[in-house]
């Protein structure tokens, strides 16, 4: 994000924020190229996709944003917010809802969150594990009605600056 400048204390991913948060910011924060595929239920959806992420600290909490690139063409932007709440990691985004706090559990990132589906709502899990070479992996679930109907992978690596 232009204008995102680390050196400020506030951008500081040791500044006072909870693990999680800290855990957010090591897989989030910065910028990022994801490679993934959802794969659905029976074999129904099959798509590979590739991400474009950057993260930045504000006071707001980190903003997180993404353009999603199906390998049919299709493009899908979106701009999170994460933050810290008492109840764990609080998440905002147009067209979704928070169903339970994020949590840090045995160096895994867990948010669930719900988001509205052409036509349907849906509720999704998210899991990010941060690498030692600065790498993340992420695997998510998307449910309807409590059933299970794709599940999501990727693996994002940070983009050097030069």
């Amino acid at each position: 994000m232009a204008g995102h400048h680390p050196s400020k204390e506030s951008d500081d991913i040791s500044a006072p924020h909870s693990d999680a948060m800290r855990y957010a910011l090591r897989c989030l924060d910065g910028k990022r190229n994801w490679k993934g595929d959802v794969r659905g239920l029976f074999g129904l959806v099959n798509r590979t996709f590739t991400i474009e992420s950057e993260g930045a600290v504000t006071p707001d909490g980190l903003i997180f944003a993404e353009v999603l690139r199906f390998d049919d063409g299709e493009t899908q932007s979106r701009r999170w917010r994460v933050f810290d709440t008492p109840d764990g990691l609080g998440l905002d985004a147009d067209d979704i809802g928070l169903i339970k706090h994020g949590r840090l559990s045995n160096g895994v990132l867990e948010i669930v969150y719900k988001i509205k589906l052409k036509p349907i709502g849906a509720a999704y899990l998210d899991r990010f594990r941060a690498l030692d070479d600065g790498a993340v992996i992420y695997f998510g679930k998307v449910a309807v009605l409590g059933v299970p109907i794709m599940k999501v992978t990727a693996k994002g690596s940070a983009i050097k600056e030069s």
